[in-house]
């Protein structure tokens, strides 16, 4: 009787789809019918290769449908399989029809709508909404789909939008992708610099980055940079004071102090970062060359010539040698 009912509410739920959802038709057979060809692993390579010819036929006659699969959700009949799979024998649950899991529909469907690129405008506030998806797959495709389709300012509200996600792993994204529009990030602004207080440590890391790469016109995010200077992690103090120092060098002074503390962290890749922004500082980091003058010697080339630039700019009193061993090494 059970079987009987599932079977039912497969039919029931396939029916109900396709009648409220009229689709264009290629060879016959209704868009969703490619799509689940494509979404289905299982389906022998030569049909997903006449599916995806299919998909490239339809074009743009597609996106509605594939609007929809993007939203896509667990079906009545794969839901109510779940809830009673635990009482049925090994046998009885083979015979019931396996049904492809819905995010399986929805990274196809993001996909397909990447192809299809500007002809997929309809389908941009969808998109849009899809970038937050729980699914990395489909946040992916989604973001590249949306790249494709949308103006940059849509984009880039997308990807602000995606900073006030609790999946740290969308923040951390989104704010990556934010400093690939440089200047063009700016109205998303207010978002980073709220986001400044993330409790996750790279998403800071690449906000921070965002806002060194917007360039002047977030110089209204140095006082919340400021407050990182303290930040437990030394990474995020190095990036928040050199960020500082790129937005406004007359601001960066109030850097110094958390540039000399990574200097005096003896790391040589961030000890390199942190002198090269004290250089860029000049007459305002003239309390550094105490500090800076004995790295002339530093056994690292890299740190001596970093030293040597540094205090030139800084305006060191008396000639800079070369510092030890040569600067060639």
């Amino acid at each position: 009787m059970g079987l009987a009912v599932l079977c039912l509410v497969a039919v029931v739920a396939t029916w109900a789809w396709r009648a409220t959802h009229r689709e264009a038709e290629h060879e016959g057979k209704p868009v969703s019918h490619w799509v689940e060809q494509l979404a289905n692993p299982k389906v022998h390579v030569l049909d997903r290769v006449k599916a995806e010819d299919a998909m490239y036929a339809l074009g743009s006659n597609a996106v509605p449908v594939l609007v929809k699969l993007l939203r896509r959700e667990e079906s009545i009949y794969a839901r109510s399989r779940a809830a009673v799979a635990p009482a049925l024998s090994e046998g009885i649950l083979r015979r019931l029809p396996e049904p492809l899991p819905a995010v399986n529909y929805r990274r196809t469907a993001a996909r397909l709508l990447g192809n299809l690129g500007p002809a997929s405008g309809p389908a941009v506030p969808e998109l849009v909404r899809a970038v937050g998806d729980p699914d990395r797959q489909v946040r992916g495709y989604s973001y590249e789909a949306l790249r494709r389709a949308a103006s940059t300012p849509v984009v880039v509200a997308a990807l602000a939008q995606a900073l006030r996600i609790p999946d740290e792993t969308i923040r951390v994204f989104a704010a990556g992708e934010l400093s690939l529009y440089d200047n063009d990030a700016a109205p998303a602004l207010p978002v980073l610099i709220a986001t400044l207080e993330d409790p996750d440590a790279t998403v800071r890391l690449n906000v921070i980055h965002t806002l060194g790469r917007i360039g002047r016109e977030a110089t209204n995010a140095i006082p919340a940079l400021v407050q990182l200077l303290d930040e437990p992690k030394v990474e995020v103090r190095l990036s928040a004071a050199t960020t500082i120092v790129r937005l406004d060098a007359r601001q960066g002074k109030v850097a110094v102090p958390a540039l000399l503390d990574v200097v005096r962290q003896r790391d040589a890749t961030l000890m390199e970062v942190a002198i090269e922004a004290l250089g860029d500082l000049g007459a305002d980091a003239q309390g550094a060359s105490g500090l800076l003058e004995p790295l002339l010697d530093h056994e690292d080339a890299r740190i001596r010539r970093a030293a040597s630039a540094a205090l030139r700019r800084i305006g060191f009193p008396r000639p800079v040698a070369s510092g030890g061993a040569s600067d060639s090494e």
